[in-house]
């Protein structure tokens, strides 16, 4: 090869890749949304956000051309995002129709996982269904878990979760974690699926409700350490999602009452310490207590109760139903060293 065209392969492949390089810069700064052309077909578009997104106008963020919004409310068996309590009161004063979601652990139990998301969010007329976020995380990125560990504990966590709310949760994935936990299974539940570069393809050819196509969108409304946002479509028409929110959105019972504010829930901790004194319980080593994840209905004192043992060293020592807003004791079946005893207090 002779030095002429030695020096033309050099700057053809200079200007190859500084091409390359402007290109990645223009996608990274969110200039260039690589499925941008992707979703001009798709009439409605919704967004998804958390506390990285900082303190939000949404005022202004439901007037950039978005009809929905899912809030993060929880993760784990224990975190709560630290925006969701006001995210998911400002959203509602909005046009968006709104819902949260929840990031899925693969270090908790479903069952423990779902009491915190329904400890957080309180439902209203017209939220949409829960959202359960499947995906990987730290270590979990090049070890994944196996499937069967995180079916066992995911379908506790959806099966409560419609139990509460009296709709299917919609379940969250990226391709990966789709293939790997979802795929020819979980039917009945609706698919957001995340592929920020291409239009999704699930590994089996299921099609998909929401779809996640960029996290590098710049909208206005919100001053977080995050300066992009996740935005998303919906599959169908605009007709296909208004009945989407006639059928797939919380109701109030058929008796008009609202369900359970369980937001307000005292811990088991706290119940456990207001009890005990009634009941007779003494404070020393050895006596343990446990709160029915159930809450019942008590017609006659027009609340919601639970059920709390306290037992000592295997054998139950006292039993009571407690107001669980408010620690109150309406019934004790039997008091320490007095298991005969049956009061009601309503």
């Amino acid at each position: 090869m002779n030095k002429k065209n030695v020096k033309i392969l050099i700057v053809i492949s200079s200007l190859i890749l500084t091409v390359g390089i402007l290109f990645f810069v223009l996608v990274w700064n969110g200039v260039v949304l690589l499925n941008q052309h992707r979703i001009n077909k798709y009439a409605v578009k919704g967004v998804d956000v958390s506390s990285y997104q900082g303190e939000i106008d949404w005022h202004t963020l439901a007037s950039q051309d978005i009809s929905f919004a899912f809030i993060k409310a929880t993760e784990g068996s224990t975190f709560v995002d630290k925006n969701f309590a006001y995210n998911f009161e400002e959203a509602q004063k909005t046009t968006l129709a709104v819902g949260a979601y929840h990031f899925f652990s693969y270090d908790s139990s479903g069952e423990t996982q779902a009491e915190n998301f329904i400890n957080t969010v309180i439902p209203f007329d017209g939220m949409l269904p829960p959202v359960v976020d499947v995906e990987f995380y730290g270590d979990y990125v090049k070890n994944p878990t196996d499937r069967e560990n995180v079916e066992n504990q995911l379908k506790v966590m959806l099966t409560l979760l419609e139990e509460h709310y009296n709709q299917k949760p919609i379940i969250y994935a990226t391709e990966k974690s789709y293939k790997l936990y979802l795929s020819n299974d979980y039917d009945e539940y609706d698919i957001w699926i995340r592929n920020v570069i291409t239009k999704p393809s699930l590994s089996d050819d299921r099609e998909w409700t929401f779809w996640q196509y960029t996290n590098r969108e710049k909208l206005n409304g919100y001053s977080g350490r995050e300066k992009y946002i996740d935005v998303n479509v919906f599959t169908g028409s605009a007709e296909d999602y208004n009945q989407y929110l006639k059928t797939r959105t919380y109701k109030k019972q058929e008796n008009g009452t609202e369900q359970i504010p369980t937001n307000k829930l005292l811990s088991d901790g706290e119940l456990a310490e207001i009890v005990a004194p009634s009941l007779g319980v003494p404070d020393k080593k050895g006596i343990e207590y446990a709160v029915s994840g159930e809450m019942y209905y008590f017609e006659a004192a027009d609340c919601y109760y639970k059920n709390i043992t306290f037992t000592e060293n295997g054998e139950i020592v006292a039993y009571a139903s407690v107001n669980p807003h408010t620690g109150e004791l309406l019934r004790n079946i039997f008091k320490y060293n007095n298991i005969n005893a049956s009061n009601r207090f309503y």
